[in-house]
């Protein structure tokens, strides 16, 4: 299959950088940062392109200099074993395990019985550990950094939703993990994360280990010209046709969010239509919502009524900075102050709403851009 084939607009996964949009100021800031030294912290909602930009910079700097990226997500470990288990697992990916670095890895790890199979499909290596979890030690996470930077390479580790090693039975892992950052010299690290809150406390506590440890860096929405050019030249180069007015309405229904304009591209784009209007969008848009149907009945089940009513009521409004306004709690027919606060406390933990605090005024959203259309639509009881 050629190039032409291939769905230009990812959705879960980069592509390289004829696929990627933008970033360029973020790209450059972050490639000239690491080499010169510094270890990053990157803050973003979720689904804003976090993860594209992190796999963006890590292609860069692997392709133009003699440096290893590393990427691991940490959002559902649950310990440090856990933790310690993701990174050796990149590390096998990256590093082929019949010589070098990655060799020396496996006997340095012996201990923890290290089993390679590989995948039947597509060759690539797996690594499992044959061993508990309750055998991991503590400084397990610290042997293998300490490991890779004795190998006398450059090493980039991009740590993503780092937020969630507060949830770690083990209490040390903060102090741990920067004692260790300060330590190593030849691995510089981007810490990132969609909570925000969490992040911030993070970084940006005076109490905290981390506290004024990286260069903080804000992922915002990409600029809607540079946004709506990259929409154009992309469906133009694969022989398709799209006017100004669908896309348009294309970052008008996604509100410039890339998970969401990405994905609603990529059915665009499979669909195969020649000529792309804002009927067609519309049209796909409604087998979007169509297709996620299912999932957001399952979310109505876990909610109570007065979550599902609150969420219904963010939707219609697309975003609100005051959410216990009179005006707002008699309009969508809500019970009260203190019943709006409960539901938008569990909406919030339940991560289907968020509180974007990086704009000059606190505002609350729904999350999914695709359900918000779909709640947007429902009746109101």
């Amino acid at each position: 299959m050629g190039n032409t084939d291939i769905n230009p607009f990812p959705i879960s996964q980069y592509m390289g950088a004829a696929t990627f949009c933008d970033r360029e100021k973020e790209t450059n800031t972050l490639v000239s940062g690491l080499a010169n030294g510094q270890n990053f912290t990157l803050l973003s909602i979720r689904r804003i392109g976090k993860t594209g930009l992190i796999r963006h910079v890590l292609n860069k700097i692997s392709s133009n200099n003699d440096v290893f990226g590393l990427y691991i997500d940490i959002q559902f470990t649950q310990n440090q074993a856990d933790f310690a288990l993701v990174l050796a697992k990149e590390i096998a990916l990256n590093f082929p395990i019949h010589r070098g670095i990655g060799r020396k890895f496996i006997a340095a790890i012996g201990s923890l019985r290290p089993k390679v199979s590989f995948d039947a499909l597509t060759g690539n290596p797996e690594l499992s550990l044959d061993v508990s979890k309750e055998q991991i030690k503590e400084n397990t996470i610290q042997d293998i950094l300490y490991f890779l930077d004795s190998q006398n390479v450059q090493i980039v580790i991009a740590i993503d939703e780092f937020q969630q090693i507060l949830k770690y039975p083990e209490k040390n892992t903060e102090a741990m993990l920067r004692a260790t950052m300060q330590q190593v010299r030849n691995i510089k690290f981007i810490y990132s994360g969609s909570d925000q809150h969490l992040m911030h406390e993070l970084f940006q506590s005076a109490k905290r280990p981390f506290f004024a440890s990286c260069s903080p860096m804000y992922l915002h929405k990409i600029d809607t010209q540079i946004y709506s050019d990259f929409i154009y030249q992309i469906f133009t180069s694969r022989k398709r046709t799209i006017s100004p007015e669908a896309i348009a309405l294309i970052l008008e229904l996604t509100f410039g969010h890339t998970y969401y304009t990405q994905s609603l591209c990529h059915h665009l784009f499979q669909k195969g239509i020649k000529k792309i209007n804002m009927e067609e969008v519309y049209h796909t848009l409604h087998d979007i919502l169509k297709e996620y149907e299912p999932y957001y009945y399952q979310v109505r089940n876990l909610l109570t009524d007065a979550q599902w009513q609150m969420l219904k009521a963010l939707a219609v409004e697309t975003s609100i900075s005051q959410p216990y306004n009179a005006e707002f709690i008699k309009k969508h027919k809500l019970q009260s102050s203190a019943s709006v606060k409960r539901s938008l406390d569990a909406l919030l933990h339940k991560e289907l709403v968020y509180c974007n605090q990086a704009q000059e005024q606190i505002q609350y959203a729904v999350y999914d851009k695709f359900m918000l259309h779909w709640l947007s639509r429902l009746p109101f009881k």
